[in-house]
């Protein structure tokens, strides 16, 4: 009986080694290990790639933005005289050639939109009340800020577009607020150029969406613009508006 129990001790002494062994041998083995890093590394580095791209894209079209609301603004800004609609859309159509390279419009659906809206305080050459004087800011408030003519245009893939303009001489009140770009003196006038762009990401939406798949969804980027008249007339002749020419000069 002793022997017997001397040899079952031996035996799970020997086995108890063994496998004690076969554990160390196995944890000093490191053959998969950068298999491993590589496979949990990955994913997070082509994310932060692809993030990367799409970022640096966003904010190239955004740029793109900006410029087109200038360049559009700037070259309507530069007439004098009385302007015709179709006039408009082609200057407003060459700041839209800065969107090369982008698409300019989907399915047939416009992504670029242009609006010009010209503003002007009334009471132009001076103050009748003893409040103000030529030279001080036009409250942004003001009701005698009147939008005098505003004009639309969506250009096509193509990059040309039809001015679709109206004079409703309605008060203007999307000034930004706190800020002085009217002053009270001879025709106080501003032209606001507002530019939206919906754009369509390459990558993000596809896995933003949880669809594993570009939707087509849209994000609209947009800038806002002012230039003053260089002129001394900046009118516009619409045809259908009750009054026309409608602006100053």
């Amino acid at each position: 009986m002793f022997r017997l129990v001397k040899s079952i001790r031996r035996a799970v002494i020997a086995t108890r080694s063994a496998a004690c062994r076969t554990a160390h041998a196995f944890r000093r083995q490191d053959d998969g290990i950068a298999a491993v890093e590589f496979a949990l590394i990955v994913p997070i580095m082509a994310m932060m790639t692809v993030g990367a791209i799409e970022m640096s894209e966003a904010v190239t079209v955004d740029r793109r933005v900006s410029a087109v609301a200038d360049r559009s603004g700037d070259l309507v800004a530069q007439f004098n005289g009385i302007m015709e609609t179709t006039e408009v859309g082609t200057r407003a159509s060459v700041g839209a050639w800065m969107m090369g390279g982008y698409e300019l419009a989907s399915g047939g659906a416009p992504l670029l939109k242009i609006t010009m809206t010209f503003i002007q305080a009334e009471q132009p050459d001076s103050c009748k009340t003893t409040s103000c004087k030529t030279g001080d800011p036009v409250p942004n408030n003001d009701a005698r800020i009147k939008s005098k003519w505003v004009c639309t245009i969506e250009p096509n893939a193509l990059g040309q577009g039809t001015a679709a303009c109206t004079c409703p001489d309605t008060q203007y009140t999307g000034l930004p607020a706190g800020s002085s770009l009217l002053q009270y003196g001879s025709s106080p006038s501003l032209l606001v150029t507002n530019v939206d762009y919906k754009y369509k990401p390459k990558f993000f939406d596809f896995f933003l969406s949880g669809q594993k798949r570009n939707t087509g969804a849209t994000y609209t980027l947009k800038d806002s613009v002012y230039h003053k008249p260089r002129g001394s007339s900046l009118r516009l002749n619409v045809p259908a508006a009750p009054s026309t020419p409608c602006g100053f000069g």
